[in-house]
């Protein structure tokens, strides 16, 4: 009964775990990237097209990912975000409980330890940003440096089990491009260890570069308005938002990076706990890991929280490992102490009331809504998925290139086509769906080709819309979040055949 205990109870743990960060996330206001993601999931279940009929700059997979738990929120009436949660926290603790195992742990305590350490940093550590692409990256690519320090280590891995692993990891990979740095850096690392032992063709390798090659074909097949709509919008207008090295480098976590690698540092000689093999080598598995991650975070220049979190927990996982093989007291409350914090200050869950909350009260359930913004709006975070949102974009975040090279009177031909297209796309989102609440966000401090941007004055050059307001909306209404149109009464849309179906 007892050996059956020892084997058991760290699985047992993380499943308390699991259920635990389940019911905390279940009812929690999800970034609003994640809403975002869910209602486009949600419309594509209704045969919206991807990219044609919904602007997005992201590759699909997170997209078509999100579809399969959109259609189980749907049949069960579940909201969609206690189903996020439950499918997070059980990949987390499937992949949490993979990466223990592959480090060989010698006692249950130590298998218990470990996959309680890669749970807590990898859902519990980003919980403010619940399936974001970051946090699901981190979780799957842990199970996957472990893999790699157990080949470093010369430990025999059974061929399924690494091909599950990496069929686990891919998914991750694929969600960025950013993140295929994670791979090639592990890789390039047992080259260096294995050089003419090396061989290709192992069986997570082989399942990578055929997930990859698939999907590939996938987004050419399936999504040739990614390349054909998309790309275009992003290579005219996407630099608009790129943040400056200083605003990216002068953050919170990079510090922890910071302390994080003087800590591994300053503890490298001290007597430390015997482990297995792979656990040895874990570490710089750990450190080249975190090295990909971080070149992705800087790459993106955006200077955004949650681009962090991939590099942040793969960092804190590697602190825990130093701190639970130290045998020197202080050194591991140091350790330990690192981690409380992180957990507690680094992603504070914070949802701040936006401006225009207290317009959205005012709509009625099952009423549309079009607000005009550089950036998402408060109904992607308020989880009001009784309120239809016309708009085929997320925001319209690439206005502000249209707005900074018309000030400065150095609009491209690329720019002015996006501002054609711009103007009638929303005039037709507005005209097909006409919504009770239009709302033009204020935009101080943005410069425009009359001086002052407003994207009142900006959507207004297209005359169908003009037209459109002045007969079924009442006067503007100057409130703190811009200004507001409301309809009056009920107005038939354009014709069905030139106009998208919203669920």
């Amino acid at each position: 009964m007892t050996r059956l205990s020892d084997k058991t109870y760290p699985a047992i743990l993380l499943a308390l775990a699991m259920l635990g960060a389940w019911w905390a996330l279940r009812d929690l206001v999800l970034p609003h990237d994640v809403g975002w993601q869910f209602w486009t999931a949600r419309q594509m279940l209704g045969g919206t097209e991807l990219y044609a009929e919904i602007w997005e700059v992201n590759p699909p997979l997170w997209f078509w990912s999100a579809m399969p738990l959109a259609w189980v929120a749907e049949q069960t009436g579940a909201p969609w975000g206690a189903v996020l949660a439950g499918a997070v926290a059980g990949l987390g603790a499937l992949c949490a409980g993979l990466t223990a195992h592959l480090l060989g742990p010698r006692s249950a305590t130590e298998r218990a330890v470990w996959g309680l350490l890669v749970f807590a940093m990898t859902v519990i550590l980003p919980a403010s940003q619940t399936g974001q692409r970051e946090p699901l990256a981190l979780i799957v690519s842990l199970p996957y440096a472990a893999l790699i320090a157990r080949r470093h280590a010369g430990v025999t891995v059974p061929g399924l089990l690494a091909a599950g692993v990496a069929l686990l990891a891919a998914y991750g990979f694929a969600l960025k491009h950013y993140f295929v740095a994670v791979p090639v850096v592990l890789e390039l690392w047992l080259i260096a260890r294995q050089r003419a032992a090396w061989r290709p063709w192992r069986p997570e390798v082989v399942v990578l570069a055929g997930l990859a090659a698939a999907y590939a074909a996938a987004v050419v097949v399936l999504t040739p308005a990614f390349f054909s709509v998309i790309l275009p919008m992003v290579e005219a207008a996407y630099f608009s938002s790129q943040a400056t090295l200083v605003f990216t480098l002068v953050k919170p976590y990079v510090l922890f990076w910071v302390v994080a690698g003087g800590f591994l540092w300053a503890t490298r000689k001290l007597p430390l706990r015997a482990v297995s093999p792979a656990a040895e080598v874990a570490i710089p598995a750990l450190l080249l890991m975190w090295g990909a991650f971080a070149l992705g975070y800087v790459l993106q220049s955006r200077g955004w929280n949650y681009h962090s979190i991939a590099a942040t927990g793969t960092m804190g996982v590697a602190v825990g490992l130093r701190a639970w093989r130290v045998e020197a007291w202080p050194a591991r409350a140091i350790g330990g102490g690192m981690l409380a914090a992180l957990v507690w200050l680094m992603y504070p869950y914070n949802p701040r009331p936006a401006p225009e909350e207290p317009l959205l009260d005012r709509v009625a359930p099952g009423e549309g809504v079009f607000i005009a913004d550089f950036n998402a709006g408060a109904i992607w975070r308020r989880g009001r998925e009784d309120l239809v949102w016309v708009s085929r974009a997320y925001s319209l975040w690439m206005v502000q290139a249209i707005a900074a090279a018309e000030a400065e009177g150095r609009v491209t031909p690329a720019l002015a086509r996006l501002r054609g297209e711009v103007l009638a796309a929303t005039s037709q989102d507005i005209r097909c769906h006409p919504p009770q609440l239009i709302l033009f966000k204020a935009t101080p401090g943005t410069r425009g080709a009359d001086g002052a941007f407003s994207f009142e004055a900006f959507l207004m050059r297209d005359p169908a819309l003009r037209e459109f307001l002045a007969a079924h909306y009442g006067a503007a209404e100057r409130a703190k979040a811009g200004t507001a149109y409301w309809r009056r009464g009920t107005v038939a849309g354009l014709a069905a055949s030139a106009c998208r179906t919203i669920r």
